[in-house]
Formats: C-alpha cells, sequence, structure tokens
C-alpha cells in the first residue's frame, strides 16, 4: 500500500487544505469512496498472494518485525560494500 513513514509530510499539506480551503467533507468522502477500498484490496490482494491464513496488513507486519520483534537492530551492522556487492546485482 504506502510506506509508514510516507505520509508524514502529506499531514501539513492536508491541515492546510482543510484549514485554508475549507475542504474537510470532500477529503471525508474520498477517504470513505477510495482510500478505504483500495486499503481493503491490497489487504485482500497481499492476504491472497501469500496464501496466509491470517489478514496480511503490510504496515503492521513493518512494525511488528522492526519494533516488536527488534529486527532493525541488525541493518546497517555490515560493510558499506557488502550492501553494493550483495544488494546492487
Amino acid at each position: 500500500m504506502i510506506r509508514n513513514t510516507s505520509p508524514v509530510g502529506w499531514v501539513p499539506l492536508l491541515a492546510y487544505k482543510v484549514l485554508k480551503e475549507g475542504s474537510l467533507l470532500p477529503f471525508i468522502l474520498s477517504g470513505i469512496f477510495v482510500a478505504v477500498p483500495i486499503m481493503f484490496g491490497c489487504v485482500w490482494l497481499d492476504t491472497w498472494y501469500y496464501g496466509a491464513d491470517n489478514l496480511v496488513v503490510t504496515g503492521y507486519n513493518f512494525l511488528e518485525m522492526n519494533l516488536l520483534h527488534g529486527l532493525s537492530k541488525y541493518f546497517g551492522i555490515d560493510s558499506w560494500y557488502k550492501y553494493l556487492l550483495d544488494g546492487y546485482p
């Protein structure tokens, strides 16, 4: 769907649009009729693709693995050229 940190920059833009232009109702309607069906579709597609028994919510899985299980502590511990040699090809 979207990376968890991506909407951070949208909050000030949304606040400006809602407060200065008074577009709260169009924002709510687009959230209901566009964003919610897309999110349900993405969750269904991920769940179907991975053949999971439970719903696959990408944002929650990211937070669970990196924060709750602490796997983010392993990112960046290798030398810089390992990422270049292993990741680039």
